[in-house]
């Protein structure tokens, strides 16, 4: 049995792997596992060993992200013997993305790997919105020649809470999961009610805003959702399709030809 291979997309905050099987022919790739943790905490390393416990060889993996150093830093202090040491993507070149951007040097890794993964799933002749959120909320667009148009970028929903928190003298931090459990109401009875609805109705209202003027320039774009709070938007952005760990899934793409 082929080895599968693993993906390691190091973000700011988040560090995800998936693994994937290397003779899988769809259109994007689907994931048989996939683990995400704080960026900031040892590597949890019995979940990735459980993934390849089976196989006799070293399973090969490879990294990139939009955290150069975090990517780095992954690759040196690794230690396990059952996966090999991660191949660092740092030739963006390779990603085959074209852009129409003012400087395609400077655009994030993770936005240009959603842009590879959309060129497989929209239609031809269509265009693709991409909402990503994370760290930062990204809203992307892919024309229906699969250029890279750029997008706009605003704080996500842990970074908006951390600054309220910041800087005030009173406001608590809310953290992800107290909006992940908690009612949505638009109108607060007191102080944390009052910051969850700004945080989640605010990131919604960000959201619809920026695709519907995108979407007046490309009005027949397919329109895609990942990222760690893409399920909380669900419900509200039923218009948009759920792509999870895009990503992901796009790297994946990739690191077949790169992995031999």
């Amino acid at each position: 049995m082929e080895s599968p291979l693993i993906v390691f997309d190091v973000g700011n905050s988040r560090l995800k792997a998936g693994l994937f099987d290397r003779a899988d022919d769809s259109v994007l790739p689907s994931y048989h596992a996939c683990h995400t943790q704080d960026v900031s905490q040892p590597l949890e390393a019995a979940v990735l060993l459980k993934w390849v416990q089976e196989f006799d060889k070293p399973v090969p993996a490879i990294a990139t992200g939009s955290s150069p150093g975090g990517v780095e830093t992954l690759i040196l202090d690794w230690s396990l013997t059952s996966i090999a040491v991660p191949v660092a993507l740092r030739d963006r070149n390779l990603l085959g993305v074209e852009t129409n951007v003012t400087f395609p040097e400077k655009v994030g890794v993770d936005r240009l790997l959603n842009a590879m993964a959309a060129n497989q799933l929209r239609r031809a002749g269509q265009a693709a919105l991409v909402v990503d959120s994370g760290t930062a909320t990204t809203i992307d667009i892919v024309d229906e020649n699969g250029v890279f148009q750029g997008g706009a970028i605003l704080p996500g929903l842990r970074l908006s809470a951390n600054a309220l928190h910041r800087y005030t003298q009173l406001l608590p931090l809310i953290p992800l999961e107290e909006l992940q459990s908690d009612t949505k109401g638009p109108v607060g009875k007191e102080t944390r009610e009052a910051i969850r609805s700004g945080l989640y109705w605010g990131q919604i209202g960000a959201i619809r805003e920026l695709t519907d003027r995108i979407s007046r320039e490309y009005p027949q774009a397919a329109r895609l959702l990942t990222g760690g709070g893409a399920a909380l938007f669900a419900e509200e952005l039923q218009d948009f399709e759920m792509a999870p760990n895009l990503s992901l899934r796009g790297f994946a793409l990739l690191a077949k030809d790169l992995l031999h």
